[in-house]
């Protein structure tokens, strides 16, 4: 399924690196599409549900030494998914943000839909069965 739905698992892996250990993620891809392609009916809609946030070590640079993820090849995907997501950046780079800042106002906004939309299954419960 990983490559099937790129970048998705990818940013789902992200997203969740916070979340409690010994866990394992349940996840449905179609919800958290749905919900991240909300995010880009208008640059209202954007700018008021991606608010300005700092991902630490993010760069859209992939030769970054800080940067452990790909969020170009990200970002890059999922222009090519989500046709709303050229046209808001288009309105938004240069004119009001940095393509730095709007990326990291996007992927902090797809994080918190993530973290909100997972179900975490406690991996003790698998030895009971």
């Amino acid at each position: 399924m990983q490559d099937n739905v790129f970048p998705w698992f990818h940013i789902v892996q992200w997203s969740s690196e916070e979340l409690p250990t010994n866990t394992v993620l349940k996840w449905n891809y179609k919800n958290i599409k749905e919900k991240v392609q909300g995010l880009t009916l208008n640059k209202h809609v954007f700018l008021s549900n991606c608010p300005v946030s700092i991902i630490e070590n993010f760069s859209l640079d992939e030769d970054s030494p800080n940067c452990n993820f790909a969020f170009a090849e990200w970002a890059g995907a999922l222009l090519m998914q989500i046709q709303e997501l050229s046209d808001i950046r288009y309105q938004l780079v240069p004119s009001r943000m940095s393509e730095e800042i709007f990326w990291q106002r996007y992927f902090n906004a797809i994080r918190n839909i993530i973290i909100k939309d997972v179900s975490l299954i406690n991996i003790t419960e698998f030895d009971k069965v």
